[in-house]
């Protein structure tokens, strides 16, 4: 019911290609908002540009080991007529391992690293690392037995930085302490 149009844009792709056992893929996104507040009797006009990009190489092995490498990229810039500009820059390179051993052992793992930056400056920056190695006698066994670490850095918290056209918010996840434990399956 306010007299002035808001506006609200989204847009987003992604783009990929096999080549033998190799796959690759590139993606974006983009949203656009533009609102009005009413403060004070006064109007404040906020836009709100989000864009991130994502780039992955991976292989498609059978019998070799698989991994993964993805690199992802986004960016944050609120412009408000009556508050300072706002820009968040997050970086987070990723890589997977998946490798099947000796007929009998599968090793997992999986690593990240985080880093928030706010107006040029790290305001968070975290690494996550997980691992897992699995033992199954054959394909066709009834029993496996896995074990399991997780957090193995110890990271203790994950900050993330949301922006809306009323807020600014930081919010902190704490992460379980590092944990390794031993699972036990039966198959049926």
């Amino acid at each position: 019911n306010a007299p002035f149009d808001n506006e609200t844009l989204t847009a987003f792709g992604r783009v990929g290609k096999t080549f033998k056992k190799i796959r690759t893929s590139v993606g974006g996104n983009f949203n656009y908002s533009k609102n009005f507040q009413f403060l004070g009797g006064g109007v404040n006009e906020n836009r709100i540009y989000n864009h991130s990009y994502t780039t992955s190489v991976g292989t498609n092995f059978t019998k070799a080991p698989n991994v993964n490498m993805r690199y992802r990229i986004s960016f944050t810039d609120q412009i408000s007529s009556n508050r300072d500009t706002f820009n968040t820059v997050t970086h987070v390179p990723s890589f997977d391992f998946d490798a099947y051993l000796w007929n009998s052992l599968t090793l997992k793992s999986d690593f990240s690293f985080n880093e928030v930056r706010q107006d040029e400056k790290v305001t968070n920056s975290f690494t996550i690392w997980n691992m897992s190695l699995a033992y199954r006698k054959n394909s066709d066994a009834k029993w496996e037995y896995e074990l399991i670490g997780s957090n193995l850095l110890g990271t203790t918290s994950r900050t993330s930085v949301s922006v809306n056209n009323i807020s600014r918010s930081v919010s902190e996840t704490f992460i379980l302490p590092r944990f390794v434990s031993i699972r036990v399956r039966y198959q049926l």
